[in-house]
C-alpha cells in the first residue's frame, strides 16, 4: 500500500509542474521576432519610443522614465503634425528634453538625418546636446544593434551615428545656420539673440537651409524688449508706476 503524500510534498509537485510549463514556453518563444515588432513600433511611432526608451535625468530621483504630461503630448503632436513649429515657453517645463528624445528617435529611424541646432549661447547649446547624449546612452544595446547602429563619436557639441545621422550646436553669431541643409534645425532660445540683427541673419541664414523639405523647431523663453511696460510698486509709499523695462535697467534708484 502507497504511502499518501503529504501537502508539502503535493505543493512541490504542482511547483514543478508549473517551472516546467513555464520553462517550455519560454523555450518556444522566439526573442528575434518580439525585437522585430518593438523595432517596427519604434519606427512608426516616436511617442511609443520615447515612453518605453527614453529616459531623462531628474535633479532628485536621478535617472528615471521619460513620462509625458498632456502640454508635452500636444507639443511632440506638433512636432508629426506640423514642419515649422515656434514654441513660448517656461523655464523647467521639460520641453527641450521633449525635443531631445525626439531628435534621438529621427536619427536612430532614419539614415544621414542631419540636425543643426542654434542656441543663444554656447552653453545652452551643449547642454542640449548633453540631453540627447543622455538620451542615447541610456538606451537599450539591443536597439543599437536591432538598427545595425552605433555611436562613432559623442563630444560637447555634436553626436555621430554610424547611420551617418548627426546632430551638431554652435552659439548664436552671424554664420550661424550656413551649414549644409538640415533634415532639421532647432533654434534654442532664439528670443535671445545678441541684437536683433543677429536674429534676422539667422533666419535669413537657415530658411535656404530648409528648401529641400527640412523641419524647424524654434523656442525660447519669453524675452522683454526695452520698450515693454511694466508695473512697479514703491514699497515705500505704495504707489504704482508704468515704466518701460529700458528705463529700469538704466536707472540706479531701481537696481
Amino acid at each position: 500500500m502507497k504511502e499518501a503524500k503529504s501537502n508539502t510534498n503535493i505543493k512541490k509537485d504542482i511547483i514543478s509542474k508549473k517551472e516546467a510549463e513555464i520553462n517550455k514556453l519560454l523555450n518556444n518563444i522566439n526573442y528575434d521576432m518580439i525585437i522585430q515588432y518593438e523595432i517596427e513600433k519604434i519606427k512608426k511611432d516616436v511617442f511609443y519610443f520615447i515612453l518605453n526608451y527614453s529616459y531623462i535625468q531628474h535633479p532628485i530621483k536621478g535617472v528615471i522614465p521619460f513620462s509625458l504630461y498632456d502640454f508635452q503630448i500636444k507639443t511632440l503632436e506638433q512636432f508629426v503634425n506640423h514642419s515649422w513649429n515656434i514654441i513660448l515657453k517656461s523655464r523647467q517645463m521639460g520641453i527641450s528634453t521633449l525635443v531631445a528624445s525626439y531628435v534621438c528617435w529621427k536619427m536612430i529611424t532614419n539614415e544621414s538625418y542631419i540636425v543643426n541646432i542654434i542656441a543663444n549661447k554656447e552653453r545652452t547649446a551643449k547642454e542640449l546636446i548633453n540631453k540627447i547624449s543622455l538620451v542615447f546612452n541610456l538606451m537599450p544595446s539591443w536597439i543599437f544593434k536591432a538598427f545595425n547602429i552605433k555611436i562613432e563619436s559623442d563630444n560637447a557639441l555634436s553626436v555621430r551615428l554610424s547611420n551617418r545621422s548627426i546632430v551638431n550646436a554652435q552659439a548664436a553669431s552671424e554664420d550661424a545656420g550656413r551649414s549644409s541643409a538640415g533634415s532639421l534645425v532647432i533654434w534654442d532660445e532664439m528670443a535671445f539673440g545678441r541684437s536683433e540683427r543677429i536674429i534676422k541673419e539667422i533666419w535669413t541664414s537657415i530658411v535656404p537651409t530648409l528648401s529641400t523639405g527640412g523641419d524647424l523647431i524654434c523656442l525660447s523663453t519669453p524675452c522683454v524688449l526695452g520698450n515693454t511696460k511694466v508695473k512697479i510698486r514703491n514699497k515705500k509709499t505704495g504707489e504704482i508706476q508704468e515704466i518701460n523695462i529700458e528705463e529700469v535697467m538704466n536707472n540706479e534708484k531701481y537696481k
